[in-house]
């Protein structure tokens, strides 16, 4: 069954809100009265076509992948060999698998219009700095 029109407007609100209102990879570290030059910055997406979003997103897939390879790292650096690394590698290859078919799935709902990449993204993001921080949270019970 395919989202109604007001659906489809709640889930791009829902959706692209998030973008507009958190600082994206770009924009950070950058002083106030620079976003002009920004692309990503909040003041620079509320004027952006939807490629530019969708480009942002993009960048922003790029920067929850980094942090969470490094926590992955981290924490496989303070496992013991054996078993609990092959665990981790294990869990971390079936947690991918997840991550990337939930948020094909979240696209669905858009199939084949010009939101959809930005839709997955957005949910790659998501899912991947909340493992980032599962991961780090394991990491502090290892290092004290």
């Amino acid at each position: 069954m395919r989202p109604s029109m007001l659906q489809f407007g709640a889930l791009f609100v829902a959706l692209a809100f998030p973008l507009l209102s958190s600082a994206t990879p770009a924009s950070q570290g950058r002083a106030a009265g620079s976003s002009a030059s920004d692309p990503c910055s909040k003041t620079s997406l509320m004027a952006a076509s939807q490629a530019q979003m969708t480009a942002c997103s993009a960048a922003g897939v790029s920067k929850s992948d980094e942090a969470l390879n490094a926590a992955y790292q981290r924490l496989l650096a303070q496992l013991p060999d054996g078993q609990s690394r092959k665990d981790l590698r294990k869990a971390e290859k079936a947690w991918l698998g997840f991550r990337d078919a939930a948020c094909a799935f979240e696209g669905d709902s858009v199939e084949g219009g010009s939101l959809q990449p930005m839709i997955v993204s957005q949910c790659i993001s998501a899912l991947t700095r909340e493992r980032t921080h599962g991961l780090q949270t394991e990491l502090s019970l290892f290092v004290q």
